[in-house]
Order: C-alpha cells, then sequence, then structure tokens
C-alpha cells in the first residue's frame, strides 16, 4: 500500500472516532443540497458536522485552487493542509525523517572526522497486550530524562567522555505483547570505548534504567535485553541488531547508517504478528487495527520524536533545529507549476491513486498534460511558491 493510501486509511479512522466521540454515527453520511437536490458528503457549515484531528486533516484544501510544485526532485501541493505529523503521517513522516536521517549522519561523518567515537544504546522493557500506550510511553520517556539527571548522570557523562546525544523513540505493536514503545540513543563521545568500558556502560546503566522504568509504571526491563549498547564502527554504521524487525538476521550482520536507523522509523517494517511498525495498521481493515491506529495518534500527540542534547548541533556545525513544521515548509518552496481548480481537486483528493499519479505526472515534467486532464492552468512563467495564490489562497 502506497503512502498516499495509508493516509487516506488513517484520514477516515480517524474522522469515525471524532463522530463517534462526539456523539455522530461514525460513517460520515451524506445530506441532500437543497440547491442541486443532490446528495453530497458533510460540509462544515452543515450541523452534525465534526472538526477532525489536525493529522485527519492532511491533504484537505485550504481555497479555490491547489498548485502543483516540482523542482530537482518530488513533486508536492501547495494550498492543501499539511499536518507535519512526524508519527501519524506517512507522507508528512517520509519528508521529515529524511531530513532528520541527513543531519543525524552529517553529525556522525563530522565528529568522526574529528576523532571522535559514537555509541548507540536502545533501551526497552516489559510490556503486555493490556498495557495501555500512554502509560508504557509515558514510562519510557521519562525514565530516559531521569537517566541524564543528577551527579549520577554527571560522573557517567565524564567518566565516557560524553560530548551530546541524539535521542529518538520509537514504538510497535505485537499481537501478543502489545504496544513496545523503546528508546533509541545515540551517544557522541570524545573516545573509542574498550570492550570491558561497554560492559560496565551497559552494566551502570542497566540498572537506572530498570530502577526509572518501574518508578514510572512500566514493566522492568529484562537484564539482557532490557539495555543494548553497541560502539558504532569507523565508517559511521551500526550492527542494527534490530533490523531484525525487518527480516530474518542473514549469515553476515546487516549493517545500517546511524541517521537510518536512529530516524526513519517510516522504513522499517516490523515481524508480521509478532510486531509490526504502526504505519504497517493502516494496510488493514480490521476495526481492532482502526482502534489501535486511533490509541496511537492519541498517545503520541504533542511528543516530540527525536531531540538532540543542547549545544550538540552547534559544536558540529548544524546551527539551530528546525521544526517538523519548518522542514515541510522549506520542502515545498519549489516552482509552481500547474494550478488545479478546487472542483478536480476534490473529485479526486479522496483516491490516493489519482493524487499520486498527478505527482507523477508532474515529476515527469507532463505539465501541460497534468493542466489537461485537471482543467487547470499551466504556468507558462513558472515561479517559485509565492506567500499567496490567486483567490487568497494560502501555501
Amino acid at each position: 500500500m502506497t503512502r498516499y493510501e495509508q493516509r487516506q486509511t488513517s484520514s477516515r479512522w480517524l474522522i469515525q472516532a471524532a463522530r463517534e466521540a462526539a456523539g455522530q454515527p461514525g460513517e460520515v453520511s451524506e445530506v441532500l443540497d437543497v440547491e442541486t437536490g443532490e446528495l453530497r458528503r458533510l460540509r462544515a457549515s452543515d450541523p452534525g458536522w465534526v472538526r477532525p484531528p489536525r493529522v485527519a486533516r492532511c491533504r484537505w484544501r485550504l481555497g479555490e485552487l491547489v498548485g502543483v510544485h516540482h523542482g530537482d526532485k518530488t513533486a508536492h501541493w501547495s494550498g492543501v493542509e499539511r499536518c507535519a505529523s512526524i508519527w501519524g503521517c506517512p507522507v508528512c513522516a517520509a519528508v521529515i525523517r529524511a531530513e532528520r536521517a541527513a543531519e543525524i549522519q552529517q553529525a556522525v561523518e563530522t565528529h568522526q572526522a574529528a576523532g571522535g567515537s559514537l555509541v548507540f544504546v536502545t533501551l526497552t522493557m516489559r510490556h503486555t497486550a493490556k498495557d495501555p500506550l500512554n502509560v508504557t510511553l509515558d514510562a519510557a520517556i521519562k525514565s530516559w530524562q531521569n537517566l541524564l539527571r543528577n551527579n549520577a548522570w554527571v560522573k557517567f557523562r565524564d567518566r565516557y567522555g560524553i560530548d551530546g546525544y541524539v535521542r529518538a523513540v520509537e514504538v510497535t505493536h505485537g499481537l501478543a505483547n502489545g504496544w513496545h514503545p523503546h528508546v533509541h540513543a545515540l551517544f557522541f563521545i570524545d573516545r573509542a570505548l574498550t570492550d570491558d568500558e561497554v560492559k560496565d556502560w551497559q552494566t551502570t546503566m542497566s540498572e537506572r534504567w530498570s530502577r526509572y522504568v518501574v518508578k514510572h509504571g512500566g514493566g522492568e526491563p529484562s537484564q539482557l535485553r532490557g539495555v543494548d549498547v553497541r560502539p558504532a564502527d569507523k565508517d559511521g554504521t551500526v550492527v542494527a541488531q534490530y533490523l531484525s524487525k525487518i527480516q530474518e538476521a542473514p549469515a553476515e550482520p546487516k549493517r545500517q547508517a546511524i541517521g537510518n536507523e536512529l530516524a526513519r522509523g517510516d522504513m522499517k517494517t516490523g515481524r508480521g504478528r509478532h510486531g509490526r511498525m504502526p504505519f504497517e495498521l493502516l494496510n488493514s481493515s480490521s476495526k481492532r487495527d482502526a482502534g489501535l491506529w486511533v490509541e496511537y495518534i492519541n498517545a503520541t500527540h504533542g511528543r516530540r520524536a527525536i531531540t538532540w542534547s543542547t549545544g550538540l548541533r552547534d559544536r558540529l556545525g548544524l546551527g539551530e533545529d528546525r521544526s517538523d513544521e519548518q522542514i515541510i515548509e522549506e520542502a515545498e518552496q519549489d516552482t509552481l507549476r500547474v494550478l488545479i481548480p478546487a472542483e478536480a481537486y476534490d473529485r479526486a483528493k479522496n483516491r490516493p491513486a489519482v493524487l499520486a499519479h498527478w505527482l507523477d505526472l508532474a515529476e515527469s515534467k507532463s505539465y501541460l498534460e497534468l493542466a489537461k486532464i485537471t482543467d487547470g492552468q499551466l504556468i507558462k512563467k513558472p515561479r517559485r511558491t509565492p506567500k499567496t495564490l490567486p483567490e487568497g489562497q494560502k501555501t
């Protein structure tokens, strides 16, 4: 299933959940249009309309025209809502996580070129199918925060020469054991660790991690798997133990660029019924998976998926961190090629394959054909994205 089809499934499930929470029928009903005498879908001005969450409105039209833009790479829209959700939107997440992964990889290469080393740590906890995601996710994030506080952390940081870190939170779901939130952290250190130091790191961090997880309501971590510590190689890769979620381990352990392993949760797949990445829930048609998806969206709302320690970006020449919204906005500053009227876009907005085909036409530079099949306007003097489109439409 394509990202656009997954987004459409997400939107449908979230709209149904929002309506049911407001006491309305979950399925969006049709109403009789008094002007045309035809049945149509509910509009915002109709009684019984319920405003869904922002992530469900991604791709909704904002004005009377929708722009199609294309530069050197991918085509994209303007004049439509973009949710900029790194957690809940398969389309926006791909853009955001690609940028995050590139930044992390740049940081890795800069740090290693200066003689520094890296340690990749994964922190997990025990969990059951009965554990609500908001509870276990809270436990994971609060326990991580506790690790970085008080004199114990200062001593730990100084002992291993830790200059900073990048932290990413990831969530999977298994049929038997339910939600599995876990933390990936990449530590930037000033020297290579010995084998004994790696073991000591794991022992020391495991003791503190286990204590904090239990304190915050999580299941006591396994002594064997609760904390996984592995140094990165000199070429900026790490033995990706957790890539077993993608496929069975081959004879030679796979190695993954650290930026991708840390940031590209949208590219990973789980192990079928034993563990699925959240976006894989959207490939289903079951009510159970719809309920799991709504729970996931609610539990991750407002949380940061990827964070940097204070000062690390500046020390590595990356500058100020951008918000997810800024990354989406910057990705949409390509040249305006075609303007599509509202009627044509509305007929296609719930048909992911059609929208994808239109973007394919733009990416193949078939702008005239795109304008013809959409009754759109070809921009004969292409221009960069303006602050406002005609008819007051926002980009």
